[in-house]
């Protein structure tokens, strides 16, 4: 948690009053323009006051200055006054942005500011919202109510999260964790499928984890098999968004199952969106600006691709044959991720799925999507079940991460990790076996990957996201790496 102490907020507005913006004003948040800090409606009591502007007076206080109206309202609103301090959820200050400000009254019939965090920022790609620090053991964070419960309501087992992801939910400036779990129990019957419902860890700031589902103000979404959430900024409101996929019961006649869409609201809560109009086997799902509006489109995959175009407020349409044919016309694909890897600032794709015959994945090239570069089949690991495109040693070259498993009479068996890296002078791939377990067992593939700089030596690790799988490769070398920790069963 980045808490600003009342010293660090006097410096940033003392900075603020020679760095005058001109951004336009927008109701999700409040704005400081250096000498009036404008909150675009206040909630106090029963009332809403529009548009009340606080004049900065000097040592930390505001006065009161104007408001335009006043109502009996009960919409949310990004300020709240509960008689005892005003609290702003999120206030923009030029490029600056800040969170949780609290402005207590003082003697003086003035507001003086206390405190405020510094939330993590949302990027604009969800492969880029996969990246932090944070490394845990999944289970280990579970609420063992939650667990117990869902044991006794719908028969749950011990489940691995399968759809796990990272946001700074509360906007104090550390990562918190959305998970879904899957239902699953012996018979594994179409007709016994039951809904698990997600759960919410919110990051205490010493290690710890206290589940939290209050800020969910709709029906807490509930899965199947969930197998992918993303984060991104899908209504432009400078807060974390989540979207959940879903591929349903596991096995003929794959029924599927619908996505989730959880949006923040200007007061910090979320409203949650079952988009049962796209129904499918869902089996992965990534976040970028596909059609070059400006907006954070999704991309959609599993037995079949749906590509969810945003009007810039979260409101999405099917534009999935607005696509060329090399592109809406791909079929079955059960990984993907969004990146731009020839640094021509256009989002590309990477996908990829066991049910490929030339290739293990693709890359699209965006902005058009009909350049495809192939990705190598690599046997008997030829299923790859997470993409990560990370520049691990920081030259002009990108590293595509590979965690990959058996097929075929293999299936799901053993473990691989490959680094496969495109060059930018020509677009070819060249490849490098990092790790491998040419095992039988089932149980050994890595959901997912991290790269993160985990022993502080200044570049980046890789390892599994989940902290009890504990494989670790070391880059001790640039581009050069070591296994610092074996891989461990993924249950």
């Amino acid at each position: 948690m980045r808490k600003l102490s009342a010293t660090v907020i006097s410096s940033i507005l003392a900075f603020t009053l020679c760095n005058t913006m001109n951004a336009q004003q927008a109701t999700a948040f409040a704005e400081l323009d250096g000498s009036t800090l404008t909150l675009p409606a206040l909630k106090f009591g029963e009332k809403v006051y529009k548009n009340l502007k606080l004049e900065y007076i000097g040592e930390l206080e505001f006065a009161y200055k104007s408001h335009s109206e006043e109502n009996i309202s009960s919409q949310k609103t990004n300020s709240i006054f509960d008689g005892e301090k005003i609290t702003i959820n999120l206030l923009k200050s030029g490029e600056n942005i800040y969170s949780n400000v609290i402005l207590i009254p003082n003697s003086n019939n003035r507001f003086s500011a206390q405190s405020a965090n510094v939330p993590l920022l949302t990027e604009n790609l969800s492969t880029l919202n996969r990246d932090t620090s944070t490394w845990i053991a999944y289970k280990e964070i579970r609420n063992p109510e939650i667990k117990k419960g869902n044991k006794n309501n719908f028969n749950q087992g011990d489940s691995t999260y399968n759809a796990i992801t990272y946001l700074d939910i509360d906007l104090d400036g550390d990562d918190d964790i959305f998970v879904g779990t899957l239902w699953w129990e012996t018979p594994y019957l179409q007709e016994n499928v039951k809904k698990i419902p997600a759960e919410i860890y919110i990051n205490n700031g010493d290690g710890s984890y206290t589940y939290d589902v209050s800020m969910l103000s709709g029906t807490i979404p509930s899965f199947v098999h969930p197998r992918k959430a993303i984060v991104a900024d899908f209504n432009s409101d400078l807060r974390p968004d989540i979207f959940v996929v879903d591929h349903g019961f596991d096995a003929s006649p794959f029924p599927g199952e619908s996505p989730w869409l959880i949006l923040s609201n200007i007061d910090g809560t979320y409203s949650t969106h079952y988009l049962d109009q796209h129904l499918g086997f869902y089996h992965s799902a990534s976040a970028g600006d596909l059609d070059g509006d400006g907006d954070i489109d999704l991309f959609v995959t599993g037995f079949s691709l749906l590509i969810l175009l945003n009007d810039g407020n979260g409101n999405f349409i099917d534009g999935t044959n607005t696509f060329p044919e090399p592109l809406s016309g791909i079929g079955t694909l059960f990984t993907s991720e969004i990146y731009d890897v020839n640094h021509d600032g256009s989002p590309d794709i990477l996908a990829a799925c066991e049910c490929l015959k030339d290739s293990a994945a693709k890359i699209w090239l965006g902005p058009t999507y009909t350049e495809i570069i192939n990705v190598r089949r690599n046997e008997p690991f030829t299923t790859i079940v997470d993409i990560l495109p990370v520049d691990l040693d920081g030259d002009k070259d990108i590293e595509i991460l590979l965690s990959l498993t058996g097929s075929g009479s293999r299936n799901y068996q053993g473990a691989m990790i490959e680094l496969a890296t495109l060059s930018a002078e020509d677009n070819s791939l060249s490849y490098e076996t990092l790790y491998e377990e040419d095992a039988l067992d089932s149980n050994l593939w890595v959901f997912w990957l991290k790269a993160i700089d985990h022993d502080g030596d200044g570049d980046l690790d890789i390892l599994s996201d989940n902290k009890s799988q504990g494989l670790v490769l070391e880059q001790y070398d640039s581009g050069s790496f070591r296994l610092i920790n074996g891989n461990q069963k993924n249950w």
